[in-house]
């Protein structure tokens, strides 16, 4: 763990001690639940409300997360569409596996297809439809009007910094991508002023910097910052926020990040970023307040249109009203830990599976288990790359059973081909889990 997530922790752990009262719930706030035409996967929005992307090369777009419209399906053997965004109101695009992207130039009127190679794409950033970044597992590709272009790390960024959590474009010209040791460690950013031809590589002293997203024409990250650090016995975290236009000269925002303390912002969508899983605040300026939603239901899949909040949970659709609120003394509960990628250089497997979202939970707490214990699984991989949970054996407990029922129907494959047509996989798997019991 950085010496900086160290002190920042530390500063968490005081902060709520001290603090005395909860945020919360916004009165009367309930959640919704709706579902578009296929199982939708990423969430965000535009002018025009909310859209959804999913299985099937799914799209559908919503006023107010309620009433969804397809706007395209795939009747079958289409590809994951694992991330949707709209830098204007005319420029969108979706991009998943296969190579997929999906670009409307028209608000969502209409969506036109294209393959940027064969594999998944786990992130893009598009400043126009010929103009952009895409990250692989494999490789971070620029996009040009003149075809596509791999990215060479150049030798002044760290050798250890093999994820690249963020890929950003906000002109034809100006490009970044975030590169780092992993999640909450040390981060900087490799960025071009002349659409790729150079890049220069820059990590911003004593920061650690959780995201990188753009906002406004301009480049934004938010983590944490280590004050007094060559002070006897360590330095102290406190939460930071920067812009800048060019990837190297960095200004700290004029918002109150006070709120950042407890759980560190995060999961960030525009200029609202999470400080709990009940608040979001503005952390581009200071003139916006905080925003309030009820518990429950919060993952990174989340959007805001209005007021207006709604997230992807569990294959659904879940939305409730976000209402302005004061300072609280204390945020409510923890955010959920943000989504990883596979270092760059990860070379498909061979074979007709290949996992796109697997994550799996080793550990649990229970009032009355303990121990190592093995387990059985037996999987079928439909052929849109969604997962039924045939059998599983092993789990101590009904409870724990179900926790990792639920894990584990949420994974996500790569939709499996043989000789050219979809087909249904069965696999079995084993994995050990180590439940610690509570006092």
């Amino acid at each position: 763990m950085s010496k900086y997530l160290v002190h920042f922790v530390s500063g968490v752990l005081l902060l709520a001690f001290v603090a005395g009262v909860v945020a919360q719930s916004p009165a009367g706030a309930t959640w919704t639940q709706s579902r578009p035409a296929f199982m939708p996967i990423e969430i965000t929005a535009s002018h025009a409300g909310f859209w959804a992307v999913g299985t099937n090369d799914g799209i559908a777009s919503s006023p107010d997360g309620k009433i969804w419209t397809t706007r395209h399906l795939t009747a079958s053997a289409g590809n994951l569409l694992l991330g949707i965004e709209f830098p204007n109101q005319d420029l969108g695009y979706a991009w998943g596996t296969g190579g997929a992207v999906w670009i409307t130039k028209d608000g969502g009127a209409s969506w036109q297809p294209h393959h940027l190679g064969t594999a998944t794409i786990f992130a893009a950033s598009f400043s126009d439809p010929e103009h952009g970044l895409i990250r692989t597992s494999e490789d971070i590709v620029v996009v040009e009007s003149s075809g596509l272009r791999p990215l060479k790390i150049p030798s002044t960024v760290p050798k250890t910094f093999i994820y690249a959590p963020a890929v950003v474009a906000i002109s034809e010209n100006r490009m970044a991508v975030a590169l780092s040791e992993g999640w909450r460690s040390r981060t900087g950013f490799l960025s071009t002023m002349d659409g790729g031809a150079t890049w220069s590589f820059y990590e911003p002293p004593h920061v650690v910097p959780y995201q990188l997203f753009r906002y406004d024409g301009e480049y934004w990250t938010v983590g944490t910052e280590t004050l007094e650090f060559d002070h006897p016995g360590g330095g102290f975290g406190v939460p930071n926020a920067m812009s800048s236009t060019d990837g190297h000269s960095w200004e700290r925002t004029q918002a109150n990040l006070r709120v950042c303390h407890w759980e560190g912002c995060h999961l960030c969508r525009q200029s609202r970023c999470f400080a709990s899983a009940t608040l979001l605040a503005h952390v581009t300026d200071k003139e916006h307040p905080l925003l309030n939603i009820p518990a429950g239901h919060l993952t990174p899949q989340w959007a805001l249109a209005g007021d207006i909040f709604c997230t992807v949970e569990s294959g659904n659709v879940w939305c409730t009203e976000a209402t302005k609120t004061d300072f609280v003394d204390k945020a409510g509960g923890p955010q959920p830990g943000d989504q990883t990628l596979p270092p760059l250089g990860t070379k498909a497997k061979d074979g007709l599976l290949r996992c796109v979202r697997c994550s799996f939970d080793q550990y649990f707490v229970d009032e009355k288990v303990q121990g190592q214990f093995a387990l059985k699984v037996a999987l079928k991989v439909r052929a849109d790359g969604t997962v039924d949970v045939v059998s599983l054996d092993g789990p101590p407990n009904a409870s724990i059973r179900e926790k990792i029922l639920q894990e584990l129907t949420l994974w996500l494959f790569e939709p499996p081909i043989k000789d050219g047509h979809p087909v249904t996989v069965a696999t079995t798997l084993n994995r050990g889990i180590q439940v610690i019991r509570s006092r």
